[in-house]
Parts: C-alpha cells; structure tokens; sequence
C-alpha cells in the first residue's frame, strides 16, 4: 500500500515537475516510474523497513503544514538528518554568487557559512552528472571541503534544481555510529531533494509575490496621505519611531519588520472616509468623529483577505485600542493589547502631535510627551510609556 501511494505521488510529482520547467527532475522521476534501467524502484521495494517511502512520506506531510520558508527549511535538515541516520544535515541556497547555509540539524556552523561556486561541493553538485555527489572518505574533494568544515568526515549532496538550474542542495555528513552511507542513503537523499525543491520553488514565487501585493498596498496608502498635506508622511514617521522603540527594547527581527509594515498602513482604512470629514480644517462635530473612527474597521476590512498580512491587520484594525478599554474598535484592555500595538500606538499619538494639523500647530517634543504623560494609564500602558520616555531620553536629537 506504501509504495502504491509513493507511485502515486511521484507520477503527480512528474507533471508537476514538468509543468514548472523542472526538466531534469521531471526525466529522474519519470526513469523511476517507468522502471527503466534504474535501481531505485527495486531496492526501495526491495527493503523490508520501507525508510525512503516513509522518510518522503514524512517530509511531504510536514512541508504541507508549514508556511513560513525558514521554517521549511528547518523542517527539511531535520526529515535528512533523521532519514539518512546522519549526525549533520544542511539545506543551502543560492544567493547570487554564493550559496548561502539556510538551516542546519547536528553539527552546528560557525556564523553564516557561504560557499563560492569555486568550493569544491558546490562545483561538484554544479557540475558533476550524478544526482547525487558522494564525498566519501579519502574522496580528494573531500579533503578540500575539510579545510572549512574539518569534523567532515563523509559527506553526501543532492541538488535543487528550478527553472533556472541548480539554486541549491542537500548535504549531510557524518552517519551515526561511524558507518558510511549506503546506496540506499543515496537513493533516499534524491528523493527527499525532488519535493524540497518544488516546495522551496513554490514559496519563493508567493514570497516574491506576497512582497509585490505588499508593496502596492503601501504605495496606496502612501498617495492617500498625499490628499492632505497635513499628513504627508505621517505612516513614514510613525514607522520610524515604531521601528526604532522596538528594536531599542530588542525585540526580534521579525517583528520589527511586521511592525514597520503595520505603520506603514495603520491608516490605510482612512481611504473610506469622505473627503468633507478627512480634509476638515476645523474640529470634528460628534458625528463626524464617529465617522473617523471606522478607518480601523475599514483597513481591517480591506486586508482581512490577504493572510500573509494577518499579524500586520490586527495592528492596523487595534491601533487606536486604549489601555483603560475606552478605545476603538472593539475595546481591548490591558494585557489584551499586543505589545507591538502598544509600540505602534505610542508612535502615532507622538507624530500626531508634534505635527501640524488644521485646528493646532504642532507641539514641541517636551509638550507632546507631557501631554502623552496624561495619558498614561489610560491611553497607554503605564509600564511602556516609561520605556518610551527612557526611549526618548536616550536617543534625544534623532528626531
């Protein structure tokens, strides 16, 4: 039954391989369904344990369930690590001349491990017309590669091959217990290369994509602020100080980049709002401000759809929650209020106030942090206002 559903799944893998212009992958996988003249058909059926069905089984099911790529490729060094019974496994991509290491399982690499096209693994992989390079012992390539990596002692790559070539490989090293890897080993690593690559392939097109989507959107709210010169370039202000508080208190990467795109399109709701009540040189009427205040809704309601957008939506729809639970849309108190909201509404209320706008001029830097002061424990998190006022105090002349 296992090796029925595995020729199933390559068979499906062959017109998708050939559809994405995969042609060498589509001609190895279709060699393999045929069972012309090649050996992995039956030493994979022929052995008892089923490993490289089950250990492309294993890998399929994961990579379905993951989305972020960093995290498929975590996914993929740990599936060839365990399925090779090796002590390291490594997943490498191209990143324009040299391929960079994007996920290791084992042996940990010191910092960021590039290899150059003139590395002999790479040149091998590149070059070499095997699916699979084998650097075994005494191997003299092998000699060479030690002199980056020398607890090498065996190493064994797969490539990944999209449209434009070989944009990556495999690579493990080292089987436990000090055995050496088997043709078995090799047949499993080609395996477990055909799916990571369509996948990997796959994502980079959304990520690619994702970013273009993102970018329109951003561009869009951009020229919505250009309808008021009042707000000209509030978002980009916003997103300057969001970003630099956060990264202050250290938060990651990551989040810093979600936060940053969050500011960038906090008001992007305000699209929705007519020109009468958004370009009012005077104070809003009650009704007028209700009417204001559905721009979180309305950019919730523009990006709800888009789910690469999910962390970023939920800043956009709660920027305007406040601590005491008298914010908008919905109310969230306290705790209820992600600290990257709390950041990115920080922001907001200080360029809203140090900046020109129809009824006022704009306050100093000392007025508006004393004016926020009142807010505090109402508006703000009392405990997050004081680090954005040490914040404030220790990168004082910035802004």
């Amino acid at each position: 039954m296992l090796v029925s559903s595995l020729w199933t799944a390559v068979a499906g893998a062959v017109v998708l391989a050939a559809g994405l212009g995969l042609g060498w992958w589509a001609w190895h996988l279709s060699r393999v369904r045929s069972g012309i003249n090649v050996k992995v058909p039956k030493t994979i059926a022929s052995r008892d344990d089923g490993m490289p069905l089950r250990s492309l089984a294993d890998l399929l099911a994961s990579l379905t369930q993951r989305r972020s790529l960093e995290t498929a490729y975590e996914v993929v060094a740990q599936k060839t690590g365990e399925a090779l019974s090796a002590n390291f496994a490594a997943v490498f991509t191209r990143k324009g001349e040299v391929f960079e290491l994007r996920s290791t399982s084992g042996l940990p690499a010191d910092g960021a491990l590039r290899l150059g096209r003139d590395n002999p693994v790479v040149r091998y992989v590149e070059e070499g017309d095997k699916p699979i390079a084998h650097l075994a012992p005494g191997h003299p390539q092998l000699a060479l590669f030690r002199k980056l990596m020398p607890q090498i002692r065996e190493l064994v790559c797969a490539p990944l091959v999209d449209t434009s070539g070989v944009f990556g490989f495999l690579m493990a090293a080292n089987k436990r217990e000090g055995g050496g890897f088997t043709p078995q080993d090799l047949e499993t690593l080609s395996y477990l290369a055909i799916p990571t690559a369509l996948h990997i392939h796959n994502a980079l097109l959304n990520q690619e994509l994702e970013q273009t989507i993102a970018k329109t959107i951003i561009a869009m709210a951009k020229a919505l602020e250009a309808r008021d010169q009042y707000t000209l370039g509030h978002s980009e202000r916003v997103a300057r100080y969001a970003v630099d508080f956060a990264q202050w208190l250290d938060f990651d990467s990551r989040t810093v980049q979600l936060i940053r795109e969050a500011a960038l399109l906090h008001d992007l709701g305000k699209i929705g709002i007519p020109d009468c009540i958004l370009l009012k040189p005077g104070r809003l009427t009650p009704d007028e401000h209700a009417t204001m205040q559905r721009h979180p809704d309305i950019g919730y309601e523009i990006l709800k759809e888009l789910k690469f957008l999910d962390e970023q939506t939920f800043m956009v729809r709660h920027h305007h929650e406040k601590f005491d639970g008298t914010g908008y849309p919905v109310g969230l108190r306290g705790e209820q209020i992600p600290e990257p909201v709390m950041i990115l509404s920080l922001a907001d209320v200080y360029d809203a106030l140090t900046s020109e706008r129809p009824h006022r001029s704009a306050m100093s830097h000392e007025d508006a942090l004393a004016e926020m002061s009142r807010m505090s424990g109402t508006n703000f998190d009392p405990r997050y206002f004081r680090k954005f006022i040490d914040f404030m105090s220790a990168t004082r002349g910035r802004y």
